[in-house]
């Protein structure tokens, strides 16, 4: 059964006002709040339901739904009243990175609130669904297909460290494929500004263990850019083995603590000599050794590029 959503949009607001917070070298200012909730009008029936339970995780529900204004569909994700902080400060972060249109990251429509008082986040919707559909497990993809797509990422990753926010939440779920098959990083529920973290150690709301850098596993993180980079690593390691390198970056785990140790597993042999170093350095243990996504973004496509000459 089609629902209609009675709804006050504020995207197109948000788009006017974000000229005015951006601040030096293109820095998206952290103090001013973009992204307010309005009151509920019975005038706009903007989005109509498509399919509920899209998917269902930890920060809420994610239905498919039609913009009747742009003619394109849209994911709506419903954050409860309890959480509404941290929905606003996505919302807030996911605009700002829409308004610097780059074509990786996906597009923030808006958000409203519903009758119940629960925020929904409007967004993109990316109908390749997320990189893990694409990878057959413990064979992974073709190394130029799989570099293909992290270089993306990456790109993406960079020029969110260049104005200042951190996803904090990178795994292959959160890349997602457009119908054109171009990637698109989504959910910034996690997402931080640098910014607010001067001088003070990084402690993620929500992380996928498995892609956690070492050093925010031991609270000594100050600088979330470095574990976007180690977990973009991570990503291009099971792109192209079909399997995670290991469970947790932690000394339990005796596949890390080889790496840790700089003993390569026999796997790691199968990747190819130039885009294994690089990994490498995406995964140095070290965050100071740890090389940043623009530097990893610009070897990889260097690499790309020789081969396909």
């Amino acid at each position: 059964m089609e629902m209609i959503f009675d709804t006050m949009i504020i995207g197109d607001r948000i788009r006017s006002a974000l000229p005015r917070c951006i601040g030096n070298r293109g820095r998206l200012s952290s103090k001013t709040s973009l992204v307010e909730c309005c009151s509920r009008s019975n005038h706009s029936a903007r989005f109509r339901l498509v399919r509920k339970g899209l998917s269902v995780g930890g920060n809420g529900a994610v239905d498919l739904a039609f913009d009747v204004l742009t003619g394109k569909h849209v994911v709506l994700k419903r954050v409860c009243m309890k959480e509404k902080a941290d929905a606003r400060k996505e919302g807030e972060i996911h605009a700002q990175l829409s308004f610097l249109h780059h074509p990786n990251i996906s597009e923030f429509v808006g958000m409203y609130l519903e009758e119940d008082d629960n925020l929904t986040i409007v967004s993109e919707y990316c109908q390749g669904g997320d990189l893990l559909d694409h990878v057959k497990i413990n064979e992974g993809l073709p190394e130029e297909q799989a570099v293909g797509y992290v270089i993306q990422l990456l790109d993406a990753l960079a020029h969110m460290h260049e104005a200042g926010i951190a996803h904090a939440d990178v795994k292959i779920d959160n890349c997602c494929l457009d119908a054109n098959g171009t990637l698109k990083v989504i959910d910034f529920g996690g997402s931080v500004s640098v910014a607010e973290l001067v001088n003070s150690t990084f402690c993620p709301g929500s992380s996928t263990l498995t892609y956690t850098a070492p050093e925010v596993l031991n609270n000594k993180c100050y600088d979330p850019r470095t574990a976007d980079v180690w977990a973009a690593g991570i990503v291009l390691y099971t792109l192209l083995c079909g399997s995670l390198p290991w469970e947790i970056a932690s000394s339990r785990d005796h596949s890390y603590l080889r790496h840790w140790r700089g003993d390569e597993a026999l796997r790691w042999r199968s990747i190819s000599k130039n885009i294994r170093e690089i990994l490498h350095v995406m995964l140095a243990v070290s965050p100071k050794e740890r090389i940043v996504a623009r530097e990893a973004y610009d070897r990889l496509q260097k690499i790309l590029n020789e081969k396909e000459q």
